[in-house]
């Protein structure tokens, strides 16, 4: 009789002891999902490991491995890794590796949090860290080999362009010969290598920014950091005009900026610029560049940053570290601790960051001016209009800008104005991708001009308006396009908004209309599509690159955004969260003018913060230059 499979127990962690930590070693060389861990203090001298960094993947789905004669289970990604970290330095016993997921007791919620403490320490005392890059499928995987020789051509490509001053357009110019009719199963391995997801996670950036020395991992193959580095930077596959070795054109997607964050918050840590960065400034910059990474769990967003401050700093920030911190609590303290801690004169990442607290998907419980770090959105009202280098960046105040904590830990205290009532809310602009959805993107063109025009009639019948940029030497009708545009004038292909091309789209918006109606009304009755010669000419407006498109998505940047006017006769935009009897704010040093909220439940005025918004007249300064002329009481606002 077969003798009985041998029955595993869970593995039970022993408590660690103040200043250790634990680490992971093969013990049967042949069988390397057999280790075994060992306790042992940080401070040893003679202390000898690397490290792991990589993406944790799904945790519903585990494997099991054998530690210590216990069973262990592990998320498949790391499974996988377990092996080649092995044999990761050939035929011989490699050093003990640190791992989180195994060498901190997950269900222990006290140890988490003193482990994490510890981070900062863990990744700069390791003698190297090793990025899990991961599998990629067996079909791709074979080609990982020629994709890693192929990187420095992709960064000589790079070089060639910009000395070339080639325009990063899609698909704008042809690629070295190295890259030309390759096989597609290349290209897929380098975009495992260049843009694997593990880039996107948030804990990673202190992971791999803290260490010594960083080696890739894709299977067993390794990939030296500053090559990997230099490619990442050299990202500009979308504009590649290249062919596979079938004759096919290749199509990339543009990268994000997930990928060279880590990169960048590494030479800062590692001395590689030319400036001094203090912890909170990193911080800053963190929080503004990964609102794109991912993670699981809320707190991650504060702890996997915090392991960049200098465990000798962390008492100092106010922030509390420990099991049943609230996210709530969690976040306004580390908003407090980056907000004092950076000034808004000195840094670009301040406003933005404050702005990043106008989302309609919050957390509740959060005061208005303190970001929900785990649903931040992905652009703020100067990243969606002043992205284009041509145009003039938003400054509302060039003021020098103060601010301090009120008489509450909730409260913010901003100098500033308030300058004007939000007195009409318009409806909300029609948005493409609804009617998308229900296949009725026809109707969208018919509403959509429908909406613009029944604002455009109350605005130029607005006197309050006219009265109020008469002043500015203006007609209501040009403060009206310019807002819808935000003052962004430009178009991709080098022409410039006017007043006479907004009159022609005024026309041709109406014969669209007509068209489309017409349209509708026939497939409605069953008719035939019968298109003649001056529909045909209408339709051509529908076309990308004519006047009428390129208007229309200008004006469709408003997505998720409200038109509104003020008492005073001003007119601008903010998010949907705006409401009628809102104050137009304008802090010193801020980017933007805000809207702001009065609350009525505490002693003194207060109010909620709601949004950035774009305000004609407002921009670019223009109160400072107004100064006392202008009716509006400097003061501090208290914001809860």
């Amino acid at each position: 009789m077969a003798d009985e499979p041998t029955v595993l127990h869970d593995y039970v962690y022993q408590k660690l002891q103040p200043g250790c930590i634990r680490l992971l070693t093969p013990i049967h060389f042949a069988q390397s999902l057999t280790w075994t861990l060992r306790s042992v203090n940080l401070e040893a001298l003679d202390l000898y490991y690397d490290a792991l960094s990589y993406t944790w993947g799904s945790l519903s789905h585990t494997l099991p491995i054998i530690c210590d004669g216990q069973q262990m289970n592990v998320h498949l990604n790391l499974h996988s890794a377990l092996p080649f970290l092995a044999r990761r330095v050939g035929n011989v016993v490699p050093p003990p590796i640190w791992v989180d997921a195994v060498c901190i007791n997950q269900n222990d919620e006290e140890e988490k949090v003193v482990q994490i403490r510890l981070m900062n320490r863990i990744y700069r005392r390791a003698r190297s860290v090793w990025v899990w890059l991961g599998c990629a499928a067996p079909e791709i995987q074979k080609f990982i080999p020629q994709a890693i020789s192929l990187l420095p051509v992709i960064v000589e490509q790079e070089k060639r362009r910009v000395e070339l001053n080639l325009q990063r357009d899609p698909r704008s110019h042809d690629v070295l010969e190295p890259l030309r009719n390759l096989h597609q199963g290349v290209w897929q391995a380098i975009l495992h290598i260049m843009r694997s997801s593990w880039y996107e996670r948030v804990w990673i950036v202190q992971e791999a920014a803290l260490a010594a020395r960083l080696i890739f991992l894709c299977g067993e193959h390794h990939i030296d950091s500053e090559l990997l580095e230099a490619a990442v930077g050299a990202d500009e596959l979308s504009s590649y005009n290249v062919c596979d070795s079938n004759g096919e054109k290749m199509i990339f997607s543009a990268p994000t900026m997930d990928q060279s964050v880590m990169f960048y918050i590494r030479s800062i840590l590692r001395g590689e610029v030319s400036y001094k960065i203090e912890a909170a400034n990193i911080l800053l910059r963190m929080a503004i560049l990964m609102n794109g990474h991912s993670c699981s769990v809320a707190q991650d967003r504060v702890l996997g940053m915090m392991g960049l401050i200098p465990p000798d700093e962390l008492a100092s920030t106010g922030i509390e570290l420990h099991a049943s911190a609230q996210i709530q609590t969690l976040y306004m303290q580390f908003s407090t601790y980056i907000l004092l801690r950076n000034d808004p004169n000195e840094t670009q990442f301040w406003w933005p960051y404050f702005n990043h607290s106008f989302t309609l998907n919050r957390s509740q419980g959060l005061p208005s001016w303190v970001p929900d770090l785990h649903h931040l959105k992905t652009n703020i009202l100067i990243d969606d209009f002043c992205k284009d280098p041509r145009v003039k960046p938003f400054q509302a105040s060039w003021r020098v800008g103060k601010r301090h904590i009120g008489a509450q830990p909730d409260e913010l205290v901003i100098r500033g104005k308030l300058i004007d009532t939000v007195q009409v809310v318009f409806e909300e602009m029609p948005i493409a991708s609804r009617y998308n959805m229900s296949g009725d993107h026809a109707r969208y063109f018919v509403e959509f001009i429908d909406w613009e025009a029944k604002v455009a009639k109350s605005v130029t019948g607005n006197e309050s308006m006219a009265k109020f940029y008469g002043t500015l030497d203006m007609s209501q009708h040009e403060a009206y396009w310019r807002t819808l545009f935000a003052d962004n004038l430009a178009f991709s292909d080098n022409s410039t908004m006017s007043g006479e091309l907004w009159a022609l789209y005024r026309n041709i918006s109406q014969d669209v209309k007509a068209l489309v109606q017409r349209i509708i009304e026939r497939n409605a009755s069953n008719l035939p599509e019968v298109v003649n010669e001056d529909e045909e000419l209408t339709l051509k407006n529908l076309q990308p690159g004519s006047i009428f498109t390129k208007i229309m998505s200008k004006v469709a940047l408003l997505v998720h955004r409200r038109l509104f006017c003020t008492s005073q006769g001003r007119f601008g935009f903010a998010l949907d969260s705006v409401q009628t009897g809102d104050e137009v704010c304008v802090f010193h040093g801020a980017s933007t003018p805000h809207i702001s909220r009065r609350v009525e439940d505490r002693s003194g005025p207060t109010y909620r913060a709601v949004s950035d918004a774009y305000v004609h007249g407002l921009m670019h300064g223009r109160l400072d230059l107004q100064g006392d002329d202008l009716e509006a009481e400097e003061l501090d606002i208290t914001l809860i």
